[in-house]
Order: structure tokens, then C-alpha cells, then sequence
């Protein structure tokens, strides 16, 4: 048996959806950042609202949960 981590279906979904949302705030072009720890539960980002090109220093953070089925 390896000591390697195994990642199980369910984190890659959950780290497909975090990806799916990071795309779409950055399309409106607002500031995404990514929660550096990598565990199932809590803040799994913070975005940074911009008007145009000025950072407003609005933000909230996001709880993310992804399905494979909707």
C-alpha cells in the first residue's frame, strides 16, 4: 500500500466546482481567491468585487458544493 493521498470522486468534484466558479466571477472580471487549505468543509474561496478596473473592497466568501448530477 502507497503512502500517497488518494483522491476520492468526491473531491474532484468539489475542486471541479470551486474551478467552474473561479471561471465564472472571473469572466466578470472580479477578483477569485482560491482557500489555500484543502479540506471538505468551511471557506473554499473569497472573491473581490471590481467596478470596471477599480477594486471596491467589497467581498464575501464563498461555501462551494458540487454534484455530479444536478
Amino acid at each position: 500500500m502507497s503512502d500517497m493521498p488518494i483522491q476520492n470522486k468526491a473531491n474532484e468534484t468539489g475542486n471541479k466546482a470551486v474551478t467552474l466558479c473561479q471561471q465564472f466571477f472571473e469572466k466578470t472580471g472580479w477578483i477569485f481567491r482560491r482557500a489555500s487549505n484543502d479540506t471538505d468543509f468551511g471557506i473554499d474561496a473569497e472573491v473581490e468585487i471590481k467596478d470596471t478596473n477599480e477594486v471596491t473592497g467589497k467581498m464575501f466568501k464563498c461555501q462551494i458544493k458540487g454534484t455530479e448530477t444536478i
